[in-house]
């Protein structure tokens, strides 16, 4: 999309997204100093360091640690803002740019299904569910009783990247009709799945372990689903490693960066006084008559 969008414009010399991961990290590889994050004032200083470490410029938003991307006041829609100001600013928008989903509808889905034909059961993580839309959508085209399990975050115990399924709501990628189950897991389980995966050279971040958790459980309340769930754990630890692996290793080794390093290596983080401040997550934690389905 970036690709595309340099040859229509190439005067794009900015580009702004809210991301605190590997989205707003990939951005940097296409050669545009001036790339910009926009994300919580609840991002861990160890993520802060690993975006300040890409040359990335970042300026941080109180309130809600997943602002919806409505939200006139969030750092979504800042971004947008931020674009509409110059035709020199380009923001991706991934919560709304069916791109996102149709990447994964034309990619990762055949890819999958090319080297696990067998394949009954697709689950990953749900972050802007671009992932689930896309590569589920193609799976249940292609084998139309294959299980898509998208795992959320569970309520107030976030980890990196997925939401709750509560904040997915006004998401509006059709990510409905590829899943068929909603799984929930805490962020103890997420990192304590990601260090057992690590011991055993599979190294990866604690987004993968959430998602093999997730499908894990979900294993678990369907044990008569023993032949598939080989295939399965193939399908997901491979493709989160293709995405997390990288930034790992940089957070491993990081602090020996900013110690050997000058500050002025660095943009500054602007609204860095919020980093002390409003420290309530307001989150949501149920929304009466919702149950987890989809």
């Amino acid at each position: 999309m970036l690709q595309k969008k340099a040859r229509e414009a190439s005067d794009i010399d900015t580009i702004v997204e809210y991301s605190c991961g590997s989205t707003i990290i990939s951005r940097t590889l296409y050669g545009i100093e001036d790339t910009r994050a926009f994300l919580r004032n609840k991002t861990s200083e160890a993520k802060l360091r690993l975006m300040r470490f890409f040359g990335l410029k970042i300026t941080l938003f109180g309130g809600p640690s997943q602002p919806e991307p409505p939200d006139p006041t969030g750092g979504i829609q800042k971004a947008k803002e931020m674009e509409g100001s110059s035709a020199r600013v380009f923001n991706p928008t991934q919560y709304e740019n069916k791109q996102n989903y149709e990447s994964h509808q034309r990619w990762t889905g055949p890819q999958i299904l090319d080297q696990l034909p067998e394949i009954d059961v697709f689950c990953t993580g749900m972050g802007t569910a671009g992932t689930m839309t896309g590569t589920g959508t193609f799976l249940k085209q292609k084998k139309p009783n294959i299980i898509g399990v998208g795992v959320c975050t569970a309520p107030g115990d976030r980890g990196p990247g997925p939401r709750s399924f509560v904040l997915l709501a006004p998401v509006h990628f059709p990510w409905r009709g590829a899943v068929d189950v909603a799984e929930e897991v805490g962020s103890r389980d997420s990192y304590r799945m990601s260090m057992l995966l690590s011991r055993q050279g599979i190294v990866c971040g604690p987004s993968s372990g959430f998602n093999l958790q997730g499908l894990l459980n979900y294993l678990q309340s369907r044990k008569n689903m023993e032949q598939c769930m080989t295939c399965v754990q193939g399908t997901q630890v491979a493709r989160s490693i293709a995405y997390f692996s990288a930034a790992v290793c940089h957070i491993i080794t990081l602090t020996i960066y900013f110690e050997k390093t000058d500050d002025q290596d660095f943009h500054p983080i602007l609204n860095k006084n919020l980093i002390s401040v409003d420290k309530y997550r307001y989150n949501r934690t149920t929304i009466p008559g919702n149950r987890l389905s989809c």
